[in-house]
């Protein structure tokens, strides 16, 4: 059986694991089991991982970052205006009005730059396994919407992967933990990456773990925090040298990195100097910026983010139908989760100490390999391609032998694994007069499956358009469009009227299909559900 990777495409970093043997192992890039997931162009060349953000002060404008805050989102969405003005790459609308990045000669999609760091993953994997990659269980935020969860599965097929899976991050985290420790109990994995943020409540009984509620920010995380710091460094230095750095792009990278090595050390002390030579060249020599920061000041800026994700769990918990005193274990997932305000608010929150995070930074990928694993016996096998794989794995070994890195934390794969998942946000029609009519609704299991009744009045007939939402709104114009639903071919009898049923399905990775047909006359009326992202492929669903 060829093997079935775990990848964890991360805001910040990313990670790649696999099972060798019976063990789930993160496997290194040149030592390392987490890469950045930067991309940047250099002299014509592509870079990516750690090579890319070790050149990203001296080639600034050709270094994307954070690609992962505006996959799937349309380019007039607040998440990609945010970014536009945060980044120091160019972020322009395309000529099809979808949102492109320019880095050197190439513009390139979202979805483009994130295949690139995806497919480097897919060499990492193929360099420790000694043998091609095709397949993958692919991690995303639990809080992701349809056209994000799209838009992450053809990122993987563009990186030459099928994806087996996609797989919420909590999911994920629950998974890794408990291959170590079975038994019954209730579970609140809290989920504070570099770019999203979760909070999913599960139970789980020996090798079955089932979802009870989610809910998130996708535009939420580590990366917030930073900014924090280097809004009070540009306020600091406005106010001392009359200078605004917040208009130097350069600047304002050196301060991003500053800032962000600022709040790590604010993790273990309890002050630290950000120290930056020449920040600005306004006189003769440059000036310098030194400034004390200390943990009390940090966790003052930092405190209204933490509030919004403890929001979330009370949103969470009333969801679920649970109080704080039914969860038996809380699980800190995510490297913004290590910051002493975050663990001792969720600890007071929660009533108790969380489970210490033994796996690291590797264990949304660990619990990803993890069901690709219990998904391999069920997946039939690839066609071999040309000059494709000559071995199988078991059949020969690794090109090297793949370990742990030291003092990580062994997880022993389960191929007995049953996982059930819950759609994170509602999904429904525009109705008349700004209206929102909800079909399938938040945190019903996975997959989750209804049917909705269309009257076709004679005026109405020939081809059909209706927009499909997601989101809790009461408004329609409160949600996010999933896209257009296009029904043709639709006729009316003698009477002037038709019925036109339609099926919508959610499947386990989370993505919306739809399909419809004449309840009268048992024909089918071709459906199309266009994405609201230009240049996005159409989804098309069948009748019966």
């Amino acid at each position: 059986m060829e093997p079935i990777v775990g990848i964890d495409f991360g805001t910040c970093n990313s990670c790649v694991a696999a099972v060798v043997g019976k063990q789930v192992c993160a496997l290194p890039d040149d030592g390392r089991t987490t890469l950045p997931s930067v991309f940047a162009m250099s002299d014509g060349r592509e870079i990516l991982g750690f090579a890319a953000k070790m050149q990203i002060i001296s080639n600034p404008y050709q270094t994307v970052t954070g690609i992962k805050r505006i996959l799937g989102r349309p380019y007039d969405s607040p998440e990609v205006q945010r970014l536009k003005r945060e980044a120091s790459f160019e972020i322009f609308r395309g000529d099809d009005g979808g949102v492109r990045v320019r880095a050197e000669h190439l513009v390139l999609t979202p979805v483009e730059i994130s295949a690139r760091i995806i497919r480097h993953l897919r060499k990492v994997a193929e360099q420790n396994l000694g043998e091609p990659v095709r397949r993958a269980v692919i991690s995303v935020p639990a809080h992701f919407g349809d056209a994000q969860r799209n838009a992450t599965k053809q990122a993987a097929e563009l990186a030459k992967l099928e994806v087996i899976r996609l797989l919420n991050e909590p999911t994920a985290s629950a998974l890794a933990y408990s291959l170590r420790d079975w038994g019954k109990r209730r579970i609140a994995v809290f989920d504070l990456g570099g770019g999203t943020f979760d909070l999913t409540l599960m139970n789980v009984e020996d090798r079955f773990f089932e979802a009870r509620a989610t809910d998130g920010d996708s535009y939420l995380g580590g990366t917030d925090f930073d900014y924090e710091i280097v809004r009070w460094l540009v306020r600091r230095f406005r106010e001392a040298e009359g200078v605004n750095l917040g208009t130097d792009r350069t600047a304002l990278l050196r301060l991003k990195l500053a800032a962000e090595r600022a709040k790590i050390e604010l993790s273990e002390a309890h002050e630290t100097l950000i120290d930056l030579p020449a920040i600005a060249s306004a006189t003769r020599g440059g000036m310098h910026l030194s400034e004390t920061l200390r943990r009390d000041q940090l966790e003052q800026m930092c405190r209204p983010y933490v509030d919004r994700c403890l929001e979330i769990c009370e949103r969470t918990l009333a969801a679920a139908q649970t109080t704080v005193h039914q969860i038996d274990e809380v699980i800190l997932v995510g490297g913004q989760s290590r910051m002493p305000l975050v663990a001792r608010s969720v600890r007071d929150f929660f009533g108790k100490e969380s489970r210490a995070d033994v796996l690291g930074d590797e264990v949304v990928a660990i619990g990803a390999a993890a069901q690709g694993y219990a998904l391999g016996s069920a997946v039939p096998p690839l066609p071999s391609r040309e000059g494709g794989a000559k071995h199988r794995a078991g059949s020969r070994p690794p090109s090297r032998e793949v370990r742990p890195p030291p003092g990580q934390a062994q997880v022993q794969a389960d191929d007995a694994v049953l996982l059930l998942d819950v759609l994170p946000m509602t999904i429904g029609l525009e109705g008349p007069d700004d209206t929102f009519v909800p079909l399938l609704l938040r945190n019903e299991t996975l997959p989750a499956e209804t049917r909705h009744v269309i009257n076709v009045a004679e005026t109405e007939r020939g081809t059909l358009r209706f927009r499909v939402l997601q989101g809790e709104g009461h408004r329609a114009s409160e949600n996010v469009p999933v896209g257009e639903l296009v029904l043709e071919g639709v006729e009316t009898d003698s009477s002037g009227r038709a019925k036109v049923e339609l099926r919508f399905r959610v499947d386990a990775n989370g993505l919306l299909q739809v399909r419809a047909w004449d309840r009268a006359s048992g024909t089918r009326s071709f459906v199309t559900l266009e994405s609201p992202l230009p240049g996005t492929p159409s989804r098309a669903g069948a009748g019966r």
